[in-house]
């Protein structure tokens, strides 16, 4: 990464302090073994593959084949696997326990929350400045496929400040509305009438092949 003394910005002990925290939520969006980015795509994984043999699963009950089946047992296994991984893996999405240091639990609501308290540290400049692109002066003569990636960071600022193109400042910052939205990630997601229309959904899906199992619908409800 670039000295800091050769980036484009005026405030350099700013620049210093964005540049710690942006690798902590680097690291815990996207590099981290329990990134936030890995636990999603594991979850949509699972997804996939699980939508996938229940369509076989589907197939083979519609057939009424007694030579081409499914183990009762280990569809049992594999639908509580399912579920059970699934609904871990969303409450530790949104843990909100995660200010416990033993825990170290990496969350959507301790990387927004981290965001929102350093909101001060993201500043326009800092975000486009910080790796040694210059803040203003670049062209698309000169810089080329440059510019297209500062152009585009600059555009990104824009609907994260709500700041308009004519209007751009180095110290503009990130409108307190993005986060309003993510404030309640630590809280219930699903209501009761959800959980009752996901029990009714559950059940169509695999009353063709077998009976619903009470205490796959108990993991569903702690």
């Amino acid at each position: 990464m670039i000295d800091i003394c050769d980036c484009d910005v005026k405030e350099k002990e700013k620049l210093a302090l964005f540049r710690l925290k942006r690798s902590e939520w680097v690291q815990c969006l996207i590099k981290d073994t329990f990134s936030i980015s890995k636990q999603i795509s594991n979850m949509l994984w699972n997804d996939t593959v699980f939508r996938t043999i229940n369509e076989a699963r589907k197939l083979t009950a519609k057939e009424g084949s007694k030579e081409i089946g499914f183990n009762g047992p280990l569809l049992e296994l594999f639908d509580q696997g399912y579920v059970t991984t699934q609904v871990m893996a969303i409450r530790r999405l949104t843990d909100p326990t995660f200010y416990d240091p033993k825990r170290a639990v990496i969350s959507l609501p301790r990387l927004v929350d981290d965001m929102r308290q350093y909101g001060d540290l993201i500043t326009r400049e800092n975000y486009i400045c910080f790796d040694g692109l210059a803040f203003e002066g670049v062209t698309h003569e000169k810089e080329g496929i440059n510019w297209m990636h500062w152009n585009r960071m600059h555009e990104n600022f824009d609907k994260l400040s709500g700041v308009s193109k004519t209007k751009r400042q180095r110290t503009d910052k990130i409108h307190p509305n993005i986060f309003n939205p993510l404030k309640n990630l630590d809280k219930p997601m699903v209501s009761k009438e959800h959980l009752s229309n996901l029990h009714s959904y559950w059940h169509d899906r695999v009353k063709e092949v077998g009976s619903w199992d009470n205490e796959l619908w108990k993991i569903f409800k702690t």
